[in-house]
């Protein structure tokens, strides 16, 4: 479980004021508080990369405040049998043909005894890696529909950013809202603006909205 932010944004603006509002979320929101550690994955409009990961709750560190133009950002709560530690903090690199992506999961999955052997950290999120790395966003439904809470999720390639919202339990808390200010999209998961629908798929690039769809999660918010 977890509280999470994204944005894309036409020019570089400060990330401190994102982390403002998770540090929120993730101390007094929805299930509060998200003490499991935080970290993100950002870039600023010259290429650099920026990323990082804290065992320490994300109201309790400090931030080296900087400039990105696409940035997402994660605190965990810990699902119950799940590892904590570095390691297990969002979020996740991986790489998918000749691309790095990062990865932030909202939500449960559950690990059979025969998949066990295949994590590498023990956190279910490596299921929903496992499945990016040679499929599509439009195969996790039907992948993990009646053993997740959810598979709400922020992938990144560092200037494309895809948020959905895709979930089966708890729909009240696994939400993301989406907000557009003139040359900036943001989502997170509690907050102003529009709540996308379950199985809404945003892809955002440049401060704007490149792409919607939707996938077919089999049940209703």
């Amino acid at each position: 479980m977890c509280r999470m932010i994204a944005f894309s944004s036409k020019r570089d603006v400060r990330v401190s004021r994102f982390v403002g509002d998770l540090k929120w979320m993730a101390k007094s929101g929805k299930k509060s508080p998200h003490p499991n550690g935080w970290g993100f994955f950002c870039k600023d409009s010259l290429g650099n990369v920026f990323y990082s990961r804290s065992t320490r709750p994300i109201f309790e560190d400090e931030f080296p405040d900087f400039l990105a133009s696409s940035c997402i950002i994660h605190a965990r709560k810990a699902s119950p049998g799940t590892s904590k530690g570095l390691f297990s903090v969002h979020p996740f690199l991986f790489v998918r043909k000749d691309s790095i992506l990062a990865l932030a999961h909202n939500g449960s999955v559950k690990v059979s005894e025969s998949e066990k052997r295949f994590l590498r950290i023990g956190v279910d999120t490596e299921l929903i890696i496992n499945l990016l790395i040679k499929g599509d966003l439009k195969d996790i439904p039907e992948r993990f529909r009646g053993r997740a809470t959810s598979a709400t999720l922020l992938l990144s390639d560092g200037k494309r950013i895809t948020a959905m919202r895709c979930c089966w339990k708890e729909c009240d808390y696994y939400t993301l809202f989406l907000k557009e200010e003139s040359g900036l999209v943001m989502v997170s998961s509690e907050g102003e603006g529009r709540e996308l629908e379950n199985g809404e798929v945003i892809t955002m690039e440049d401060g704007r909205i490149v792409d919607v769809k939707l996938v077919d999660c089999g049940v209703s918010v």
